[in-house]
């Protein structure tokens, strides 16, 4: 596999509904923490979550 060919995405939408997010908020925080790390999302989110 090349590096520059797209990655698998079927999980996006289970990690989603699992936060409650859309796709595109979810690739939103992709984007802004830099990994598409689960536990790194979880983290954020988390934060994101008692920050409020």
């Amino acid at each position: 596999m090349k590096n520059h060919e797209p990655q698998d995405d079927s999980h996006l939408e289970f990690w989603a509904a699992y936060w409650n997010i859309t796709i595109g908020q979810l690739r939103s925080v992709i984007e802004k923490i830099g990994s598409r790390s689960f536990l790194k999302i979880q983290n954020y989110m988390e934060s994101r979550l008692t920050r409020n």
